[in-house]
């Protein structure tokens, strides 16, 4: 955590005049303009709110210092910015991320890492190396040493782990099938296997999708490509839907379309003459 400070803050200070240059400046002037300040407030805002900066890592680079040197200020003033800031990033992903599974995800990726060192921090052991003072030389007495975790601690806490990865792993799973499902190729690609004769004969009609779609796309306004392996299940069985559409000029049109029946040969859904 001190290496971290010390790193990020200093690499910040260095990085920052460039920064504010490039990039904050032009943020600062699109905010005025969408509040309709007058132009002239917008070296103001990017000088205070470059000083503000400038203080902020110096006392994130401070901190660390205290950190290395187990200064027991330290040790407070980071669990106030842990707590401080996971609660900013969590009300502003909240608030300005969508659709709200996104930001849950946000949230759940911050709140594990904020909260593994709000824990780590209140550790007693931990707390002692804070809070323990110097040595007395004369009489050569070391505070007493807090005990080690329980068994039963130490399995609660193996517990509570493993439930928070698996917890993370699924949201993140979750947050990215809903992705897919909410694209327009996927839709597209739907919308086409619910008309295809082919998919009517081998899976039956109507069908629905399984959870676990394979591949990824990417877009924007007017451009994209995407790829993926739709799993589908209706009355006569389950198939996959292989799918290969591009976005040109705002517009998407499937390029490679096939279904692979349980146990079948692919069959190629755009130029098919028959579904055997």
């Amino acid at each position: 955590m001190a290496i971290t400070h010390v790193w990020n803050g200093c690499l910040s200070l260095l990085v920052l005049p460039i920064f504010v240059t490039l990039l904050w400046g032009y943020l600062i002037k699109l905010w005025i303009d969408t509040l309709h300040w007058p132009r002239s407030a917008a070296p103001f805002a990017v000088g205070f709110s470059f000083f503000v900066l400038c203080i902020f890592y110096v006392a994130y680079a401070w901190i660390g210092v205290g950190l290395w040197n187990l200064r027991p200020w330290a040790r407070l003033a980071e669990l106030v910015l842990l707590t401080s800031f996971g609660v900013i990033c969590s009300g502003v992903s909240l608030i300005f991320i969508r659709p709200l599974v996104f930001a849950s995800t946000f949230v759940i990726c911050y709140g594990l890492g904020f909260g593994w060192m709000i824990w780590y921090l209140q550790r007693p052991r931990v707390r002692f190396a804070f809070e323990a003072g110097p040595l007395d030389s004369a009489s050569l007495i070391y505070p007493e040493y807090p005990p080690e975790m329980s068994k039963r601690g130490k399995v609660l806490t193996g517990v509570a782990l493993v439930m928070t990865v698996t917890a993370f792993i699924g949201s993140l799973l979750f947050s990215v099938e809903i992705m897919m499902r909410r694209s327009d190729a996927y839709k597209l690609a739907l919308s086409e296997a619910a008309s295809s004769p082919c998919v009517a004969a081998k899976v039956g009609h109507p069908f629905e999708t399984g959870w676990m779609t394979e591949g990824g796309f990417s877009e924007s306004a007017k451009e994209g490509s995407a790829n993926f392996e739709i799993p589908i299940y209706g009355p006569k069985g389950h198939a996959n839907l292989i799918v290969v559409a591009k976005k040109k000029d705002g517009a998407w049109a499937i390029n490679e379309f096939s279904l692979v029946p349980s146990g079948g040969q692919p069959i190629q859904l755009l130029s098919a003459s028959s579904c055997e």
